[in-house]
């Protein structure tokens, strides 16, 4: 069965009858109306981080308009190497906040470029509700703290929430065949590789610099703050490696895959995560379904092997000690203090979130799990655009997987969805750039991708 090709959904590849140039250039001049606003504004007292921004959003816009798919791939491959300098501030801003913010910078100049309508996707009207969701920070903190601060505040916390929004429609408009879907899905894993291979080098040599060290527990966490900071890098490497292993038809590449999975599940071991074990163990109980059982094999292996000191992480200020507020790395109290305030705000508050300041939501909030820093900062209608998503995806990936041409697909969908559903319960997930890239990118690919599913 086929995926019938959207007739609404102008390609890239068709021939327009404009040059290059004529269509680049509105945009080239609207950036240089930009640059001499500034200028003239600011002057040269022009923050530097001001600058670095606008030099590396102009040659990003450049390069889109270039060679689009491959600038933004790229911008996938390269991000979890540069947050390596996540402590790097420059005018008192992190680097990497300059890098997140090329990610709706792309795909919103995409999206005007080609004149994308979200109406023309499944799901659009689905995402037009999360995207409008979004804004409630952005419309409301200007009037609880002033215009100007107001603003600024809103601004930051509506780029968290919106940051991979518009790659579910801008990935699937602009692949075009199954060599660029493969693309993707590589830069991916290209992504992972300094991390993973940094992470194996502190694990090999007892490096204290490559460890974080919590509650006596020496956690990998590479070349980052923090070990979930680092499984957060090297997190699309399981998916996409199990999709690979089942698609491979000479034996030897599939145990490729396989070893290469099984030093994945080292990293994760020793990492010492949770929610990254739950979410790895329905990952692998998913790809044995699809009769690729070895890396779920390897897996209980290795949990046999460690039992005392899993069940030991698992039972220490975890699960038996769930009453106490320092239960699952403090993050029951914090649990706690969410719950009292949302029983103390008024109805505004419990609907729209922290922002409409009727009543309670003192402080900024940082609650450790996405559901609750979602009704926090945009309420209870926001937790329901938020889930709106994951039942959507889940609905097209169940109808997708009684088509034998595209299964692996649905089950690489459903890989990643259920990865983000677990990992969105104990932390804030989908507040990191690269997390919303890798949602949002796979799963506009795999239920509105214009490529016929035999194509190979």
């Amino acid at each position: 069965m086929a995926r019938t090709r959207s007739r609404t959904m102008e390609r890239v590849g068709k021939e327009r009858t404009e040059g290059f140039f004529l269509r680049s250039l509105p945009y080239l001049i609207a950036i240089l109306l930009v640059l001499a606003i500034e200028f003239l504004y600011f002057g040269t007292g022009l923050p530097l981080t001001m600058v670095m921004f606008m030099v590396v959003a102009i040659l990003a816009m450049l390069l889109f308009l270039v060679k689009p798919y491959l600038t933004i791939i790229a911008l996938f491959a390269i991000k979890p190497v540069l947050d390596i300098m996540w402590s790097v501030d420059v005018g008192g801003w992190k680097g990497t906040y300059i890098m997140g913010a090329l990610g709706p910078l792309l795909w919103a100049f995409g999206m005007l470029y080609y004149k994308i309508s979200p109406l023309g996707f499944r799901m659009g009207r689905t995402m037009i509700f999360w995207g409008l969701c979004t804004l409630i920070p952005l419309i409301l903190a200007p009037f609880l703290q002033g215009f100007i601060d107001g603003f600024w505040t809103g601004l930051y916390f509506w780029m968290r929430f919106v940051n991979g929004w518009g790659f579910f429609f801008l990935l699937p408009f602009l692949v075009k065949n199954r060599k660029e879907f493969n693309w993707f899905i590589y830069a991916w894993l290209a992504s992972t590789l300094v991390p993973g291979f940094l992470g194996l080098y502190y694990l090999v040599t007892n490096n204290p610099a490559g460890f974080q060290i919590t509650a006596g527990w020496w956690r990998i966490a590479g070349p980052y703050h923090d070990a979930a900071a680092f499984m957060t890098e090297i997190t699309p490497a399981l998916p996409i490696m199990l999709y690979l292993a089942s698609g491979a038809r000479r034996w030897w590449k599939k145990g490729i895959w396989i070893v290469l999975t099984g030093l994945w599940l080292i990293l994760v071991f020793n990492a010492y995560t949770r929610a990254w074990w739950i979410a790895t163990a329905i990952v692998l109980l998913i790809w044995s379904l699809a009769r690729l059982w070895q890396p779920l094999l390897l897996a209980l292996a290795g949990a046999l092997y460690k039992w005392p000191v899993i069940w030991k992480r698992f039972t220490t200020a975890g699960v038996e000690e769930l009453e106490s507020t320092y239960a699952l790395g403090g993050r029951v109290g914090l649990w706690e203090d969410f719950w009292r305030s949302f029983k103390e705000s008024a109805i505004l508050d419990k609907l729209l979130g922290r922002w409409a300041a009727a009543k309670g939501w003192e402080g900024m909030l940082d609650f450790h799990s996405q559901y609750l820093m979602t009704i926090a900062n945009l309420g209870i209608i926001g937790l329901v655009g938020l889930l709106s998503i994951m039942v959507g995806f889940l609905y097209h990936l169940l109808r997708d997987l009684a088509d034998p041409s595209w299964r692996r697909e649905a089950l690489l969908g459903l890989s990643v969805l259920t990865m983000v559903i677990v990992l969105s319960a104990s932390g804030k997930l989908l507040m990191v750039p690269n997390n919303q890239w890798f949602f949002f990118g796979f799963m506009g690919l795999i239920i509105n991708t214009d490529i016929e599913h035999h194509e190979t």
